[in-house]
């Protein structure tokens, strides 16, 4: 389960901050991810125990993905009596910026 965790990590490490997850990009995000936002985003919320009960993961384990997933801003969360529930944020599909000079660039690629 530490391995699943240390790669769930590494790829919010990869997301900016705040973008929130796009529905083209839950299609590259690794099977564990995808599956935990997916799941999330099935049910509308949820709280760190649902994730573990849903998912199989302990308690701890559950919340930590989850606020790391809100950190990233691929979730956002309320606290109502005392239990925090997340819900997924949907964003934007980032996009990469193209270089000033594209043909020379496709010209040194290609040869030609």
């Amino acid at each position: 389960m530490d391995d699943l965790f240390e790669r769930l990590q590494e790829e919010m490490d990869r997301v900016a901050p705040g973008s929130g997850v796009s529905p083209a990009e839950l299609t590259d995000l690794p099977d564990e991810l995808r599956r935990l936002v997916q799941w999330v985003a099935r049910r509308g919320d949820a709280a760190a125990t649902d994730v573990a009960d849903g998912l199989g993961l302990s308690v701890d384990d559950a919340a930590r993905l989850l606020s790391d997933l809100e950190a990233k801003g691929f979730a956002r969360s309320d606290e109502a009596d005392g239990v925090r529930r997340y819900n997924v944020e949907f964003g934007m599909r980032t996009t990469r910026e193209l270089p000033i000079d594209l043909w020379a660039l496709l010209d040194d690629r290609t040869g030609g």
